[in-house]
Protein backbone atom coordinates (compact mmCIF):
# COMPACT_ATOMS: atom_id res chain seq x y z
CA UNK A 1 0.00 0.00 0.00
CA UNK A 2 1.43 3.08 -1.09
CA UNK A 3 1.98 6.15 1.73
CA UNK A 4 -0.18 8.20 -0.30
CA UNK A 5 -3.09 5.84 0.35
CA UNK A 6 -2.21 4.93 3.68
CA UNK A 7 -3.13 8.49 4.67
CA UNK A 8 -5.92 8.97 2.66
CA UNK A 9 -7.07 5.38 4.55
CA UNK A 10 -6.00 6.89 7.90
CA UNK A 11 -7.97 10.20 6.92
CA UNK A 12 -11.27 8.18 6.32
CA UNK A 13 -11.17 6.60 9.24
CA UNK A 14 -10.69 9.37 11.25
CA UNK A 15 -13.42 11.20 9.83
CA UNK A 16 -16.16 8.00 10.03
CA UNK A 17 -14.73 8.02 13.86
CA UNK A 18 -15.15 11.49 14.69
CA UNK A 19 -18.82 11.33 12.92
CA UNK A 20 -19.55 8.23 14.61
CA UNK A 21 -18.50 9.91 17.85
CA UNK A 22 -20.87 13.14 16.91
CA UNK A 23 -23.83 11.18 16.31
CA UNK A 24 -23.48 9.17 19.89
CA UNK A 25 -22.98 12.31 21.55
CA UNK A 26 -26.05 14.36 19.61
CA UNK A 27 -28.27 11.32 19.25
CA UNK A 28 -27.73 9.41 22.84
CA UNK A 29 -25.85 11.76 25.09
CA UNK A 30 -27.01 15.31 25.22
CA UNK A 31 -30.39 14.97 24.47
CA UNK A 32 -31.22 12.35 26.67
CA UNK A 33 -28.43 12.26 29.21
CA UNK A 34 -27.50 16.18 30.14
CA UNK A 35 -30.26 17.98 32.04
CA UNK A 36 -29.29 21.38 32.14
CA UNK A 37 -30.92 23.09 34.99
CA UNK A 38 -30.76 27.40 34.97
CA UNK A 39 -31.22 29.52 37.65
CA UNK A 40 -31.90 32.99 36.57
CA UNK A 41 -33.00 36.17 38.30
CA UNK A 42 -36.39 38.15 36.73
CA UNK A 43 -37.45 41.50 37.93
CA UNK A 44 -41.42 42.34 37.50
CA UNK A 45 -42.73 45.40 38.35
CA UNK A 46 -45.09 45.62 40.99
CA UNK A 47 -44.25 42.25 42.23
CA UNK A 48 -46.29 42.05 45.76
CA UNK A 49 -43.53 41.39 48.69
CA UNK A 50 -45.25 37.92 49.18
CA UNK A 51 -43.70 36.78 45.91
CA UNK A 52 -39.71 38.25 46.05
CA UNK A 53 -37.49 35.02 46.00
CA UNK A 54 -40.16 32.87 44.73
CA UNK A 55 -39.40 30.81 42.20
CA UNK A 56 -41.07 29.39 38.74
CA UNK A 57 -40.08 26.46 36.46
CA UNK A 58 -40.16 26.77 32.51
CA UNK A 59 -40.59 23.63 30.31
CA UNK A 60 -40.86 23.83 27.08
CA UNK A 61 -41.29 21.91 23.40
CA UNK A 62 -41.68 18.09 24.62
CA UNK A 63 -42.87 16.95 21.09
CA UNK A 64 -44.55 13.93 21.90
CA UNK A 65 -44.95 11.35 19.25
CA UNK A 66 -41.80 12.55 17.64
CA UNK A 67 -39.78 9.43 16.53
CA UNK A 68 -37.58 8.40 19.01
CA UNK A 69 -38.94 11.14 20.95
CA UNK A 70 -37.13 12.20 24.45
CA UNK A 71 -39.98 11.16 27.04
CA UNK A 72 -37.27 9.92 29.21
CA UNK A 73 -36.25 13.44 30.02
CA UNK A 74 -39.07 14.79 29.84
CA UNK A 75 -40.46 12.81 32.94
CA UNK A 76 -36.69 13.38 34.45
CA UNK A 77 -37.37 17.06 33.91
CA UNK A 78 -41.11 17.12 35.61
CA UNK A 79 -39.63 14.96 38.45
CA UNK A 80 -36.82 17.57 39.54
CA UNK A 81 -39.57 20.11 39.34
CA UNK A 82 -41.50 18.54 42.00
CA UNK A 83 -38.63 17.72 44.18
CA UNK A 84 -37.71 21.34 44.07
CA UNK A 85 -41.81 22.29 44.26
CA UNK A 86 -41.49 25.81 42.46
CA UNK A 87 -44.65 28.20 43.08
CA UNK A 88 -45.72 27.11 39.14
CA UNK A 89 -44.40 25.46 36.60
CA UNK A 90 -44.58 27.32 32.92
CA UNK A 91 -44.78 25.47 29.73
CA UNK A 92 -44.62 26.94 26.70
CA UNK A 93 -46.38 24.43 24.12
CA UNK A 94 -45.20 21.68 21.64
CA UNK A 95 -46.46 19.36 23.91
CA UNK A 96 -46.90 16.70 20.92
CA UNK A 97 -45.55 16.49 17.81
CA UNK A 98 -47.11 13.82 15.28
CA UNK A 99 -50.33 13.36 12.59
CA UNK A 100 -53.78 13.33 13.45
CA UNK A 101 -53.85 9.33 13.17
CA UNK A 102 -51.16 8.77 16.12
CA UNK A 103 -52.90 11.51 18.39
CA UNK A 104 -54.80 8.97 20.16
CA UNK A 105 -51.78 7.41 21.77
CA UNK A 106 -50.13 10.74 22.69
CA UNK A 107 -52.93 12.45 24.08
CA UNK A 108 -52.90 9.16 26.68
CA UNK A 109 -48.83 9.42 27.21
CA UNK A 110 -49.31 13.40 27.87
CA UNK A 111 -51.96 12.48 30.33
CA UNK A 112 -49.58 10.18 32.06
CA UNK A 113 -46.58 12.92 31.82
CA UNK A 114 -48.68 15.89 33.48
CA UNK A 115 -50.55 13.85 36.17
CA UNK A 116 -47.75 13.62 38.56
CA UNK A 117 -47.56 17.38 38.86
CA UNK A 118 -51.31 17.68 40.35
CA UNK A 119 -50.85 14.85 42.56
CA UNK A 120 -47.61 16.96 43.58
CA UNK A 121 -49.67 19.92 44.32
CA UNK A 122 -47.49 22.10 41.32
CA UNK A 123 -49.87 24.54 39.73
CA UNK A 124 -49.09 24.06 36.21
CA UNK A 125 -50.11 26.83 32.99
CA UNK A 126 -49.40 26.29 29.52
CA UNK A 127 -49.92 27.74 26.16
CA UNK A 128 -50.11 25.17 22.71
CA UNK A 129 -47.67 25.55 20.15
CA UNK A 130 -47.48 25.00 16.29
CA UNK A 131 -47.19 21.61 16.78
CA UNK A 132 -50.42 21.17 19.18
CA UNK A 133 -52.37 22.63 16.21
CA UNK A 134 -50.02 20.85 13.55
CA UNK A 135 -46.47 20.96 11.85
CA UNK A 136 -47.07 23.68 9.44
CA UNK A 137 -48.69 27.19 9.34
CA UNK A 138 -50.46 26.20 6.44
CA UNK A 139 -51.95 23.00 8.14
CA UNK A 140 -52.35 24.75 11.76
CA UNK A 141 -54.73 27.44 10.72
CA UNK A 142 -57.08 24.65 9.79
CA UNK A 143 -56.05 21.82 12.85
CA UNK A 144 -58.59 24.06 15.80
CA UNK A 145 -60.16 20.18 16.68
CA UNK A 146 -56.39 18.49 16.90
CA UNK A 147 -55.98 21.92 19.23
CA UNK A 148 -58.73 21.46 21.29
CA UNK A 149 -57.87 17.72 21.52
CA UNK A 150 -54.51 18.63 23.53
CA UNK A 151 -55.86 21.42 25.51
CA UNK A 152 -58.67 19.00 27.02
CA UNK A 153 -56.14 16.24 27.93
CA UNK A 154 -53.53 18.42 29.12
CA UNK A 155 -56.68 20.02 31.59
CA UNK A 156 -57.84 16.77 32.45
CA UNK A 157 -53.99 16.01 33.58
CA UNK A 158 -54.97 19.00 36.12
CA UNK A 159 -52.96 21.67 33.37
CA UNK A 160 -54.11 25.09 32.94
CA UNK A 161 -54.22 25.85 29.62
CA UNK A 162 -54.09 29.75 28.46
CA UNK A 163 -55.49 30.71 24.90
CA UNK A 164 -54.92 34.31 24.72
CA UNK A 165 -56.34 34.70 28.41
CA UNK A 166 -54.81 35.62 32.25
CA UNK A 167 -54.80 33.52 35.49
CA UNK A 168 -54.62 34.98 38.83
CA UNK A 169 -52.02 33.08 41.29
CA UNK A 170 -52.31 33.27 44.88
CA UNK A 171 -49.11 33.95 47.11
CA UNK A 172 -47.83 30.10 47.96
CA UNK A 173 -47.85 29.40 51.42
CA UNK A 174 -51.46 30.78 51.76
CA UNK A 175 -49.38 33.87 52.47
CA UNK A 176 -52.49 36.44 51.31
CA UNK A 177 -51.87 39.14 49.21
CA UNK A 178 -52.14 39.98 45.59
CA UNK A 179 -51.74 37.59 42.93
CA UNK A 180 -49.21 37.38 40.18
CA UNK A 181 -50.97 36.93 36.68
CA UNK A 182 -50.29 34.73 34.10
CA UNK A 183 -50.88 35.62 31.14
CA UNK A 184 -50.85 32.90 28.04
CA UNK A 185 -50.86 33.99 24.16
CA UNK A 186 -51.83 31.82 21.50
CA UNK A 187 -50.03 29.90 18.59
CA UNK A 188 -48.42 32.18 16.24
CA UNK A 189 -48.29 29.67 13.13
CA UNK A 190 -51.85 29.17 13.76
CA UNK A 191 -52.72 32.89 13.72
CA UNK A 192 -54.53 32.02 16.99
CA UNK A 193 -51.98 34.75 19.16
CA UNK A 194 -53.70 37.75 20.45
CA UNK A 195 -51.54 39.65 22.94
CA UNK A 196 -53.77 42.67 23.45
CA UNK A 197 -56.85 40.34 23.94
CA UNK A 198 -54.85 38.25 26.72
CA UNK A 199 -53.75 41.11 28.53
CA UNK A 200 -57.18 42.78 29.02
CA UNK A 201 -58.04 41.22 31.90
CA UNK A 202 -54.42 41.93 33.96
CA UNK A 203 -55.39 45.06 35.89
CA UNK A 204 -53.08 48.07 35.22
CA UNK A 205 -49.73 47.80 37.18
CA UNK A 206 -50.38 44.17 38.14
CA UNK A 207 -47.43 41.61 38.32
CA UNK A 208 -47.43 39.43 35.55
CA UNK A 209 -45.54 36.58 33.32
CA UNK A 210 -46.27 36.44 30.00
CA UNK A 211 -46.60 32.78 28.21
CA UNK A 212 -46.05 32.55 24.57
CA UNK A 213 -44.36 29.78 22.18
CA UNK A 214 -43.19 31.40 19.40
CA UNK A 215 -40.82 34.19 20.68
CA UNK A 216 -41.90 36.49 17.13
CA UNK A 217 -45.15 37.11 19.46
CA UNK A 218 -43.74 39.72 21.30
CA UNK A 219 -43.38 41.72 19.00
CA UNK A 220 -47.20 42.41 19.15
CA UNK A 221 -47.11 43.22 22.77
CA UNK A 222 -47.51 46.91 23.79
CA UNK A 223 -44.42 48.68 25.60
CA UNK A 224 -43.99 47.87 29.16
CA UNK A 225 -47.26 45.00 28.80
CA UNK A 226 -44.48 42.16 29.10
CA UNK A 227 -41.71 42.54 31.69
CA UNK A 228 -41.38 39.11 31.96
CA UNK A 229 -42.25 37.28 28.78
CA UNK A 230 -41.35 33.62 28.09
CA UNK A 231 -40.88 31.30 25.26
CA UNK A 232 -40.03 28.12 23.43
CA UNK A 233 -39.79 26.82 20.06
CA UNK A 234 -36.72 27.40 18.74
CA UNK A 235 -34.74 24.41 20.73
CA UNK A 236 -31.59 26.85 20.78
CA UNK A 237 -30.73 25.99 17.64
CA UNK A 238 -31.27 21.75 18.12
CA UNK A 239 -27.72 21.64 15.96
CA UNK A 240 -25.45 24.42 16.78
CA UNK A 241 -22.50 23.62 14.70
CA UNK A 242 -20.63 25.79 12.44
CA UNK A 243 -22.53 26.41 9.27
CA UNK A 244 -25.17 23.42 10.02
CA UNK A 245 -26.70 25.57 12.50
CA UNK A 246 -27.98 28.08 10.45
CA UNK A 247 -28.51 25.49 7.22
CA UNK A 248 -30.29 23.39 10.02
CA UNK A 249 -32.73 26.42 11.35
CA UNK A 250 -33.45 28.01 7.88
CA UNK A 251 -34.26 25.22 6.04
CA UNK A 252 -36.46 23.87 8.42
CA UNK A 253 -37.99 26.72 10.14
CA UNK A 254 -37.85 29.36 7.49
CA UNK A 255 -37.00 32.08 9.25
CA UNK A 256 -34.87 34.81 8.46
CA UNK A 257 -32.39 34.72 11.65
CA UNK A 258 -30.88 32.32 13.96
CA UNK A 259 -32.37 30.40 16.94
CA UNK A 260 -31.94 32.34 20.18
CA UNK A 261 -32.23 31.33 23.54
CA UNK A 262 -31.95 32.72 26.95
CA UNK A 263 -32.62 36.43 27.70
CA UNK A 264 -32.75 38.04 24.35
CA UNK A 265 -31.86 41.60 23.55
CA UNK A 266 -31.83 43.88 21.08
CA UNK A 267 -34.15 44.86 19.07
CA UNK A 268 -37.35 42.65 19.66
CA UNK A 269 -40.34 44.04 20.94
CA UNK A 270 -41.28 46.96 22.42
CA UNK A 271 -39.51 49.08 24.94
CA UNK A 272 -40.25 47.73 28.74
CA UNK A 273 -40.55 44.32 26.92
CA UNK A 274 -37.83 41.43 28.05
CA UNK A 275 -38.04 37.75 26.77
CA UNK A 276 -36.28 34.65 27.95
CA UNK A 277 -36.12 31.91 25.54
CA UNK A 278 -36.15 28.11 26.72
CA UNK A 279 -34.52 25.68 24.76
CA UNK A 280 -36.95 22.80 25.29
CA UNK A 281 -36.54 19.16 25.88
CA UNK A 282 -37.63 17.53 22.67
CA UNK A 283 -36.67 17.28 19.16
CA UNK A 284 -37.84 18.70 15.30
CA UNK A 285 -37.72 16.61 12.53
CA UNK A 286 -34.23 14.43 13.99
CA UNK A 287 -33.81 12.80 17.44
CA UNK A 288 -30.63 14.93 17.73
CA UNK A 289 -29.43 17.71 20.28
CA UNK A 290 -26.09 19.01 19.70
CA UNK A 291 -24.34 22.35 21.33
CA UNK A 292 -28.57 22.85 22.58
CA UNK A 293 -28.67 20.51 25.98
CA UNK A 294 -32.34 20.04 27.32
CA UNK A 295 -32.75 22.90 29.66
CA UNK A 296 -35.28 23.42 32.91
CA UNK A 297 -35.12 26.97 33.96
CA UNK A 298 -36.13 28.02 37.21
CA UNK A 299 -36.97 31.98 37.48
CA UNK A 300 -36.73 34.01 40.54
CA UNK A 301 -38.96 36.48 41.18
CA UNK A 302 -37.84 40.08 42.01
CA UNK A 303 -38.91 43.69 42.36
CA UNK A 304 -38.27 45.90 39.46
CA UNK A 305 -39.18 49.17 38.76
CA UNK A 306 -40.88 49.67 34.98
CA UNK A 307 -37.53 50.70 33.36
CA UNK A 308 -35.67 48.16 34.91
CA UNK A 309 -37.33 44.64 33.68
CA UNK A 310 -36.14 41.49 32.49
CA UNK A 311 -32.49 40.35 32.00
CA UNK A 312 -32.27 44.03 32.83
CA UNK A 313 -32.84 43.82 36.06
CA UNK A 314 -31.13 40.38 36.43
CA UNK A 315 -28.02 41.93 35.35
CA UNK A 316 -28.22 44.21 38.32
CA UNK A 317 -29.15 41.94 40.99
CA UNK A 318 -26.28 41.71 43.47
CA UNK A 319 -24.78 38.56 43.58
CA UNK A 320 -27.18 36.91 40.55
CA UNK A 321 -25.17 34.85 38.00
CA UNK A 322 -25.17 36.93 34.53
CA UNK A 323 -27.07 35.11 32.14
CA UNK A 324 -26.25 35.42 28.62
CA UNK A 325 -27.85 34.23 25.36
CA UNK A 326 -26.72 30.76 24.63
CA UNK A 327 -26.18 31.87 20.67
Amino acid sequence: MTTLRRNAVATAALITGAAGALALWGVVIEPRLLLETRRVSAGVPGLPPQWRGRRVAVLADWQVGMWWANIGMVRRAIDAVIRERPAALLVVGDFVYAGRDALTSQLRLLRELVAPLASAGIATFAVLGNHDWAATPERSARDGERAESVRCALEAGGVRVLRNEAAALPPPDNAGGPPLYVVGIGARWAGDDAPRRALEAVPAGAARLVLMHNPDSLVGIPAGAAPVAIAGHTHGGQVRLPLVSRWFWLHYKGRSRLPRAGWITGNDGAPGNALYVNRGIGFSRWPIRINARPELTYLTLETASSSTTGAGAACRQPGAPSVAPTL
